[in-house]
């Protein structure tokens, strides 16, 4: 499964999922096609369900993705990032992200539980939001992907 995303305009967030393999050249490739979306909009929270994620990252990788978030830190705005995750490989990945991301306009954090990145976000609805957006795309409905 790709990174597939879907921006919930009419609450103002973005929902970011993947199950198996993450690269360098997805997560790149999702950022870039999320900053091309025309419902894309500064300042979004963001949602990611890194649940049954296997990261396949050098220190080098991470960086770079990094990088990347501090050229466009202008594009997203300032906005919080809740990543929700379940096992260990997941969080020192996500950790080391927000490590490397420290300073810029987005706050990133990390969770095990969906509730507490909800309540973080200031979105305590979001996850049933997320859960009905995962819903119909298991339903056909078009994701978003990068």
């Amino acid at each position: 499964m790709p990174l597939v995303y879907r921006i919930d305009e009419e609450h103002g967030i973005i929902f970011r999922w993947v199950k198996g393999r993450l690269n360098l050249a997805m997560i790149l490739e999702c950022f870039r096609t999320l900053l091309a979306d025309p419902a894309f909009r500064p300042g979004l929270p963001m949602l990611t369900d890194f649940r049954g994620m296997v990261p396949e990252m050098t220190a080098l990788e991470l960086n770079q993705s990094a990088v990347f978030i501090q050229q466009h830190a202008a594009d997203f705005g300032a906005c919080r990032w809740a990543v929700i995750v379940d096992d260990t490989a997941a969080e020192v990945l996500s950790m080391k992200f927000s490590i490397l991301s420290k300073g810029g306009p987005i706050e990133y954090r990390c969770f095990h539980s969906p509730a507490a990145a909800c309540q973080w976000l200031g979105r305590p609805e979001a996850y049933n939001l997320m859960e009905a957006a995962a819903l119909s795309l298991k339903e056909g409905d078009a994701p978003r992907t990068g």
